[in-house]
């Protein structure tokens, strides 16, 4: 499914339409509670998009502007924010919203969803203007980034959390399209939107953006005859899907990260022992040549170890690391080294660069 086909599923499932009688469904409804009938109703729908997903809550201190994450095979990123009626009938409601779509470039999207969830009064406030002046002014900015739903189409949506009849999506897919942004169109919305300390966070953000684009392999047949594996089609796809979820998890790493695991890899040896999927590396040879303090070096190795790509062992008083294959069944990652060093292709193509196309 290409990206595109996935945005315009998406808002399809969004825009059900407009119902303004029923904003007073929102009246007192908590935030966590929106989210979750939200990420439900998704994954309810997620035949439309593709059927592989992945869904996250994020909603935290740290959230970056986004409360719901949904992640498709491993090349769609697209972030939910919320808006309930609490977060309405704050005073910074406003510079809230903007400043939260200025972090969500953190996540590397290529899409962002606001859902404006609050009645448009609650007896002693009216909110309809407070609320209207926001979506205009988000509205009149040049970008496809971001898309504002109002409590007109939310409370028809959320009246609505079922799944979709198939004849009634497939009439709606026609009339939507999607097309994604570029970075200097979005760098300037944001210099004509935001103060200089907000634009200085969304430049930064925006920088990270472009660090986690990657290639996907597409097919993966010159993997499967440069190592001589002899796949069939079904197989090999199977092993494609495994390869996709572990490239997944490498760009939620930074540049940075990416570097530093590769320069492991770079210094490592098959482990020796029996049915062993790892990688292993002398930790003194790493700090000598990625030349880095044994302070330094340990910093790194926590972050890489908190994700899951490496481990710590001790033998015979020697500091190794170890490097994983993130969860698969197969020794995937000694398999994609071993594909390197055969075709000479550096390993940063794939660990730092995420060129997976390679494997085609």
């Amino acid at each position: 499914m290409e990206k595109q086909q996935v945005i315009t599923s998406l808002t399809i499932l969004l825009n059900r339409g407009i119902d303004s009688r029923q904003t007073a469904k929102f009246n007192g409804q908590k935030h966590d509670d929106l989210v979750k009938e939200l990420r439900d109703y998704l994954d309810a729908n997620k035949k439309y998009l593709g059927g592989n997903i992945h869904l996250e809550i994020t909603q935290a201190l740290n959230d970056h502007g986004v409360d719901l994450l949904l992640t498709i095979e491993g090349f769609c990123k697209i972030g939910f924010q919320v808006k309930s009626h609490h977060d309405v009938s704050e005073q910074e409601f406003q510079s809230k919203v903007k400043r939260q779509l200025a972090e969500s470039f953190y996540h590397a999207l290529d899409k962002y969803y606001i859902l404006i969830c609050s009645p448009l009064q609650d007896g002693t406030n009216n909110y309809a203007m407070k609320i209207s002046h926001l979506i205009n002014e988000l509205s009149s900015l040049k970008t496809k980034y971001h898309c504002v739903f109002g409590p007109d189409h939310t409370a028809a949506l959320f009246t609505n959390l079922n799944t979709l009849d198939e004849t009634q999506f497939n009439l709606e897919y026609q009339r939507y399209a999607y097309e994604r942004d570029n970075i200097e169109e979005l760098k300037r919305m944001l210099s004509e939107t935001l103060n200089k300390k907000d634009y200085e966070t969304a430049e930064g953000y925006l920088a990270r953006r472009k660090e986690y684009s990657y290639t996907e392999p597409q097919t993966a047949a010159r993997m499967n005859t440069v190592l001589q594996w002899n796949l069939n089609s079904h197989e090999l796809q199977e092993t494609k899907a495994s390869i996709i979820q572990y490239l997944l998890e490498l760009s939620k790493l930074t540049q940075n990260s990416r570097e530093i695991l590769t320069g492991i890899l770079e210094r490592s040896r098959p482990s020796g022992k029996p049915f062993n999927e790892d990688r292993v590396a002398l930790v003194k040879e790493v700090e000598s040549y990625l030349r880095m303090s044994s302070q330094a070096l340990f910093d790194e190795y926590i972050v890489l170890e908190q994700a899951g790509f490496v481990y710590h062992d001790n033998q015979d008083n020697r500091d190794y690391y170890y490097v994983t294959s993130k969860g698969a069944d197969w020794p995937l990652v000694p398999s994609l080294v071993e594909f390197l060093e055969k075709q000479g292709i550096p390993f940063e193509t794939l660990f730092s660069k995420m060129d997976f196309s390679v494997l085609d």
